[in-house]
């Protein structure tokens, strides 16, 4: 009996590291769409991958660190219930699609809370970037012929430029993640495969981020990812503030011709300022800015406003805010000794990612929060191994 339980925890445990491995795998893939009434939302492929494991993990006990982590996310939705509930004209339908990023990021981190580090996992992150920019390059090359037989402009190859993963923007987005794991002596002609992916979704952000996540990946080896990261945080959201408190005077220069990319977002922003104004507290309930656009009748089809701070108070309020922002740093505090090189490169991609997510659409996004929950995961597998050896150490002596 007892050696059967104990092939049993052995073979679970075993599944469970083969799926934490090919995670990454599964992720670029992509999303399926699923339709709830007049909204719709879309699901990554790898959250079914798992769902397996959930229902053995959902029982089992967490230690400290991801018992915190899961309580954030927990808040988080009782937040959005909260704040949707105060927001009766948005549909429940449109309410509940919105929550449940939040929803799958906690499922992840659930699933692999307990995992074990596996020496392999830098190595599987670094193959999936790869796959996905081969995905990329297949889809230009397909563009190509698109335009080619209908005769169009070259920039009309960015409409093309989607994947079941993302549009062309969140499809660069995540190559500047993957970019970190890239940048090595040995490598050099991994990194430059994945920059060329990320210049072909025509992202001009993406094309900055990625040659500065480039530069910092070559300097993680000697200084801390803060040290490098901070200083462009601090001079990207000062731009932001900037746009936010002087939203005339920059829509203005913006009109006149000034970085055409930036005005369509400053004019979300400008949007979104006004529900931040009107209910700070509580926000607009997730879904609530996609309602407000309608209910103005906004000329365009857009979805999101293109910046993670204000999409996140919208959705879930001040409150909301500084929990997510609690979250964050719950993240960049774990710090771990052995193998500490993937962790740098663990955080230095989150890090990029939630910069230019300052005038992208990441947060609230199924497929990245599950990207960020499976970040949390490897950082803790490796606070894991450290207790590991400390006790080993200890036993030792």
């Amino acid at each position: 009996m007892h050696g059967a339980i104990a092939e049993y925890k052995t073979t679970k445990t075993s599944f469970q590291k083969s799926l934490f491995l090919f995670f990454p795998y599964f992720l670029v893939l992509g999303n399926l769409k699923i339709w709830l009434g007049a909204s719709s939302v879309t699901l990554p492929l790898a959250l079914f991958v798992v769902l397996p494991v959930l229902v053995v993990e959902v029982f089992r006990r967490s230690d400290t660190r991801s018992t915190l982590f899961l309580l954030v996310y927990g808040f988080l939705l009782f937040l959005g219930l909260v704040s949707s509930a105060y927001n009766p004209q948005t549909s429940w339908g449109r309410h509940v699609a919105s929550l449940i990023p939040v929803g799958v990021g906690g499922v992840v981190l659930l699933c692999f809370k307990g995992v074990s580090y596996s020496p392999k996992l830098s190595v599987s992150i670094r193959n999936a970037g790869i796959l996905l920019g081969g995905l990329v390059w297949c889809k230009f090359l397909y563009g190509i012929l698109q335009v080619f037989l209908k005769g169009g402009g070259f920039y009309e190859l960015k409409s093309h430029m989607s994947l079941p993963l993302g549009d062309s923007n969140f499809l660069a987005v995540y190559l500047v993640f993957f970019l970190a794991f890239t940048v090595e002596k040995s490598r050099l002609w991994s990194s430059l495969f994945i920059f060329s992916s990320v210049l072909l979704t025509m992202s001009r952000f993406g094309a900055v981020f990625s040659v500065l996540t480039f530069l910092f990946a070559y300097g993680i080896v000697r200084f801390t990812v803060t040290a490098l990261v901070l200083p462009l945080a601090v001079i990207c959201f000062s731009v932001f503030l900037l746009f936010i408190f002087n939203m005339e005077g920059a829509l203005a220069l913006l009109k006149d011709g000034f970085f055409p990319s930036l005005l369509a977002r400053v004019e979300l922003w400008d949007q979104g300022r006004n529900i931040v104004q009107s209910s700070p507290v509580l926000g607009d309930g997730p879904g609530g800015f996609t309602t407000y656009l309608e209910v103005v009748q906004w000329p365009r089809s857009e979805w999101g406003n293109h910046s993670w701070i204000l999409s996140i108070w919208i959705e879930y309020g001040f409150t909301g805010l500084l929990l997510y922002l609690f979250l964050i740093s719950l993240f960049f505090l774990q710090t771990p000794v052995e193998n500490r090189l993937i962790g740098k490169r663990i955080k230095l991609g989150v890090a990029m990612t939630l910069i230019y997510g300052l005038f992208e659409n990441v947060t609230g996004v199924s497929s990245y929060e599950a990207l960020f929950a499976f970040s949390i995961c490897v950082l803790l597998s490796l606070r894991r191994l450290d207790q590991q050896h400390i006790v080993e150490n200890r036993l030792a002596t």
